[in-house]
Order: C-alpha cells, then sequence, then structure tokens
C-alpha cells in the first residue's frame, strides 16, 4: 500500500494519522448558494463563458480561503473579465469590490519550478469578510482561440465535502458541433432553442456533505461530475496533438552530429537509448514553457538543443530526434502524473497533464524531466495508469504496474546498547523502483554539509538526543539499486536496564517506507466511494542487536506468518548469546496502480495483525549477582 509520502525531506514522518470516518459529517467552511455558468460556443471552438456565484462563510478558518477568488487564463488565447464584485453582509449591505481589488498577475503555473509563460491569474480580493457574509462575483471569460481548433472541451466536478445549494450550467452551440456529453449525479436537459441551436443543462444539488480524503484515487470519475467534448475517442486527442506536434521532431545536423558523438562505437539498440535518455535527462533542464498555444505545442527540437531547457513536451521530443537520428523509433504518451487510473467515458484532453516517451522496439516509458530516474526505472506516477500514446495506431494502453520485484527495499539495523542505555548503531538500507527515486530525490535536496543536522533531527524526532551521519549514492547515477548508509549514536533512549525493561524492536529514525509506514491503512476509516494508491512493494527489515553483558533476555516475541491475499508477511525473533537477531519481511503484490474499498477492506484484516506483530517488545532484565 502505497499512501502520499511527501518526496520533503529525509526524514520522512510515520503514516499513522487516521482519516476522517468516510460518512462523518465535515466542518463545512462555506457553501455555495448558487452557481450558474453559461458557456456560447462557436463551430470552431471559440467560446464565451459567464459564470455568476455566491457563496457564503460558515467558519471563521475559511475566511482567508473565501476572501480571494482566482481565475486563471491564457492572455495570448483569451481575455478575462470581471464584471461584478462584492461582499454582502449579513445584514444585507453590500461592499463593491474596488479597481484596485482587482489584481492581475503571472500564473505560477508550476510552483518551485522556472517558468515562461503566458498564463495569466485575475484575483478578486473581497473587502470585510465575516462568518455569515456571502461574496458575488459575475466573471466573463473570451477564448479567442481554441487549444485544438475545430473542438471544445469542458469539464466541472464537485468533491463529496462541498456544499453547494444550487447549480446549473447552461451551454449553447450550433448543431453542426458534434457535442458529446457524460454526467454522473447531475440532472441534464437536451433542447433545441428557436435559432435550432443545441441548448443544454445541467443542474445539480449537494446540501448533505460527508468527510473526504483528498488522497484517494480517480475522484474526478466517482463524485458528481459533466464533462462535454467534440472529441470522438481518445485517438481524435491523438490524432490533433500529433498534428500540431509532428514538424517539430526535425533531425538537424546538429542532432545528429550529438547522436553519433554520444552513441560512438555502440550499435545496441538499447544501449543506444540508454545513453541518450540520460543525456537528455542531464543535459536538458525542465522549464515549464506556456507560451500561447505552448501549452499543447512543443518547441522544434533542434531550438531545444541550442537552449538546452524545456519542458515535458520538449523534453519528449528533443528524445525522439535523437532516437530518430540513430533509425530507432519513439513517440510520446500523454498521461495523468496525479491520482487518476482510470479515463473518463468521454475524451477530454484535461485529464492529462504530462507527456513521457515510448520506445516500441524496448516496450519502455521513459520519463527524461525525472532527473533522477534511471534508464528503465519506476515511479509511482508512471506505473499502472491509463496512458494515451500519441501516434499514428497505438492508441489507448495502460503502462507496466509497480511490481514487488522492482518496488523493493532491505533495511539493516546495527546497534549495541550500553549499560546506560546509550546506543551506538549504523542503518543500511538498498532500494529499487519507486522508493529508491523518491530516496534519489530526497538526498538530492539536502546539502552535503548539513547532513549530520539532518540525522540529529531525525533522531529528535523520536524523542532521542544523538547525533550521526549519512552517505548515499549518486542520485543521478544509472544503478537500479539505491543506498544510504547512516552512523549514529545516541547517548540516551530512556531505557533502564538495571531494572526489568521492554525493549521495542524499531527504527531508531523514521526515513519511510519502513514495514509500519506501509501498513499504516489498518488506522484508516473505510471509504466506501473511493480507491486508494496501492503499489506492490517487498520490504525486508533486519535487526542485530547486542546487549550489555550484565543485561538477560527473559522473553522474545514468537515467529508469526501471515498470508492473505495479496499480503504476505514473515518475522522471526531469536536469540545467541547477547545478540538478538529480528527479521520481518512484507510483501505485498498487486498488478494495479490501485485498490478498490473492497480491497482495502480485505487488506486491513493482514495489517492489523501486522502491526500488532511490529509493537511487540523484547523483555530484559539485569542478571543475578
Amino acid at each position: 500500500m502505497v499512501k502520499s509520502i511527501p518526496i520533503l525531506a529525509l526524514a520522512i514522518s510515520v503514516l499513522s494519522a487516521s482519516a476522517l470516518a468516510a460518512d462523518s459529517t465535515p466542518a463545512v467552511k462555506e457553501e455555495v448558494i448558487s452557481a450558474f455558468e453559461t458557456i456560447a460556443v462557436q463551430a470552431d471552438g471559440r467560446f464565451v463563458s459567464e459564470w455568476e456565484t455566491k457563496r457564503r462563510l460558515l467558519d471563521a478558518s475559511g475566511r482567508d480561503k473565501l476572501a480571494t477568488k482566482t481565475f486563471r487564463f491564457n492572455d495570448q488565447l483569451s481575455t478575462l473579465d470581471v464584471i461584478e464584485a462584492e461582499t454582502i453582509k449579513a445584514d444585507g449591505r453590500r461592499i463593491q469590490v474596488q479597481p484596485d481589488q482587482i489584481r492581475l498577475q503571472e500564473d505560477p503555473a508550476a510552483t518551485g519550478m522556472p517558468v515562461f509563460s503566458t498564463s495569466k491569474q485575475k484575483s478578486i480580493i473581497f473587502p470585510d469578510i465575516e462568518v455569515g457574509d456571502t461574496i458575488h462575483y459575475r466573471v466573463r471569460k473570451t477564448q479567442t482561440e481554441s487549444d485544438f481548433p475545430g473542438n471544445f472541451t469542458y469539464s466541472d466536478s464537485f468533491n463529496p465535502d462541498e456544499r453547494v445549494l444550487a447549480y446549473k450550467l447552461v451551454l449553447k452551440a450550433p448543431q453542426s458541433l458534434n457535442l458529446r456529453s457524460e454526467v454522473s449525479a447531475m440532472k441534464e436537459v437536451r433542447e433545441t432553442d428557436a435559432n435550432g441551436d443545441k441548448l443544454w443543462s445541467w443542474t445539480f444539488a449537494q446540501p448533505d456533505v460527508r468527510s473526504f480524503d483528498d488522497g484517494k484515487t480517480d475522484v474526478f470519475m466517482n463524485s458528481p461530475h459533466v464533462t462535454v467534448t467534440t472529441f470522438a475517442n481518445w485517438e481524435a486527442i491523438a490524432h490533433a496533438y500529433q498534428a500540431r506536434a509532428n514538424d517539430k521532431v526535425a533531425v538537424t545536423p546538429d542532432i545528429q552530429t550529438l547522436a553519433d558523438n554520444l552513441t560512438r562505437g555502440v550499435s545496441d539498440q538499447r544501449e543506444q537509448t540508454r545513453i541518450l535518455y540520460n543525456w537528455v535527462r542531464a543535459n536538458v533542464r525542465y522549464v515549464a514553457l506556456y507560451l500561447a498555444q505552448g501549452g499543447y505545442v512543443p518547441h522544434a527540437a533542434g531550438d531545444i538543443l541550442r537552449n538546452r531547457y524545456g519542458d515535458c513536451k520538449d523534453h519528449v521530443v528533443l528524445l525522439e530526434a535523437l532516437l530518430r537520428a540513430k533509425g530507432i523509433d519513439s513517440h510520446g504518451v500523454l498521461i495523468a502524473s496525479g491520482k487518476l487510473y482510470k479515463l473518463t467515458p468521454e475524451a477530454i484532453p484535461d485529464y492529462f497533464d504530462h507527456i513521457i516517451s515510448y520506445v516500441p522496439a524496448l516496450d519502455l516509458y521513459l520519463d527524461s524531466t525525472a532527473q533522477y530516474l534511471p534508464f528503465g526505472g519506476q515511479a509511482y506516477w508512471l506505473a499502472g495508469k491509463s496512458v494515451l500514446h500519441v501516434d499514428a495506431s497505438t492508441g489507448t494502453r495502460t503502462t507496466p504496474a509497480m511490481t514487488a520485484t522492482d518496488n523493493k527495499m532491505s533495511t539493516s539495523l546495527t546497534v549495541s546498547i550500553g549499560l546506560d542505555g546509550s546506543i551506538n548503531g549504523k542503518l543500511n538500507e538498498l532500494s529499487h523502483g519507486g522508493i529508491a527515486f523518491d530516496r534519489r530525490s530526497v538526498v538530492a535536496g539536502v546539502d552535503p554539509l548539513r547532513r549530520s543536522d539532518l540525522i540529529k533531527q531525525l533522531l529528535a524526532r523520536n524523542g532521542l538526543n544523538g547525533k550521526g551521519e549519512f552517505t548515499a549514492g549518486d542520485p543521478s547515477s544509472d544503478d537500479i539499486g539505491y543506498p544510504v548508509d547512516i552512523g549514529f549514536s545516541v547517548e540516551q533512549t530512556g531505557l533502564d536496564l538495571a531494572n526489568p525493561e521492554a525493549l521495542p524492536i524499531e527504527m531508531p529514525m523514521a526515513l519511510g517506507y519502513s514495514i509500519a509506514d506501509m501498513t499504516s491503512f489498518a488506522n484508516d476509516a473505510t471509504e466506501p466511494h473511493y480507491g486508494t494508491g496501492c503499489a506492490a512493494s517487498d520490504l525486508t527489515e533486519t535487526y542485530d542487536i547486542t546487549l550489555p553483558k550484565e543485561v538477560a533476555v527473559q522473553f522474545l516475541p514468537k515467529d508469526l506468518s501471515v498470508d492473505d491475499g495479496p499480503i504476505q508477511y514473515r518475522s522471526t525473533y531469536k536469540k545467541d548469546g547477547q545478540n538478538i537477531r529480528v527479521n520481518r519481511h512484507y510483501i505485498m503484490s498487486i498488478d494495479k496502480g490501485y485498490c478498490s474499498p473492497d480491497e482495502v477492506e480485505h487488506m486491513k484484516k493482514a495489517a492489523i495483525i501486522i502491526r500488532q506483530d511490529l509493537q511487540r517488545k523484547v523483555m530484559l532484565a539485569p542478571l543475578s549477582n
């Protein structure tokens, strides 16, 4: 089971916080009193959209979010105008938003990434917001150029924790525009107006809400939603994207020369692909480029090579050109990088937010924007995903799911405990697959001069006063396995070995991806409506503990074996003189990237037993004189 383990620091905390009960009522901070949107679509896909919304503040903790509403648009393809905006006080007074409270800014579309963009955001700052007040705004967006000329798409959805008292969407379009729609938990009406145009509408209300965990999968598909599209199928999107990208993959003399120089003396196509992929991921900086049609149209491969930067589309184009220079075919593959696994019934380009490369001769998916993903390596956002191949014939496929053979980690802890409760130890781990990618990314972000500070902080999080250092492999290396080695010492653990003591068998610092982490879903409340992100994994934890000669082992936990569906677990506890050796081995085998609610509920039974074993202790006592 994979919960969302963040790549923020090497100290990835144990994921033990339980979700709220799925059917409990959350603290609603705001409610949509009314939301009304009209869209007038032209035959070429251009449109004018106008929406009017009233939202009421119910809880003071939601004030900051409600007080500012932001709308994003591409100023080369559209305009956005605020027609009306005001705060309506609980007593009925109206406070108009002033012009200087409507602000136009660059869109921080890729937080933490360099961005060159024509994407803008317009924010409305509402004055004097208190609990019981309502914000009211009316906004118009005019799309002057379609992302894919001749086509139109739209989607909207509501999470179960959003209180909506009234929602209505009205869409008008020429009869000649071949629209398709798919709807869930909304009422759809299809009519024709007096001019013979299509007049479709959708209404929805959700006065009763329930708690919701943002980490769930395929939320859009399983929530109230509407999609409207002119694309007949996913292949039509592939062809539209390909038509705008094909001429960008020209093999220039510079590209040919580079490909030849990099692969000189290498004839094997897999090795050539590995060399070229590694060059792109190491030498082309990721820079988000949203210039006019740049959201969908890549730059020319020759320009990307000269600039040595580009976004995901540009990475795919340059790698495709380099491979083509060596006679190796490849093409782009559209993918959703988040927790989306099942395609929507109707084809919409916005389902995807990323593009990667595919090499048919090797049946291999590659993402050169992932600087620390070795050739042939797996990552969670690539595994078990429904994808769209942007070529002439492949269509939709599912990427290979993470396997326990690929996604594994062995951790070995060796410690000596002093009679005063101090410990000296080494922690060695070797990770593969998605775990290894996360480890590489974390290590790359740690200042080498601050590594000792990090170990001190990690120990402190477990209430231990200690110090240490760590070494790790090169994050950019092409080795599939990734090592991290930590040496540490702790002055006082709180153990009182002069008296009987219960010794827990656990890691002195939380690095993430422990057996405890991967079974923490056992603590979560049942969520009957949404799946959970899952990935096969194989985790081994070995503990070698040396006790002082003055201390004896009074009790060892019994060995345990669990074999229940996709979960297997073995633990052994052995004593040899003053040495204790504990081995725990956990395997979760699943052939997809998510688990259904029923699957999660079944696996909880095994996870609870395993977590009980993880909490068992070795009983110690001082030797009698």
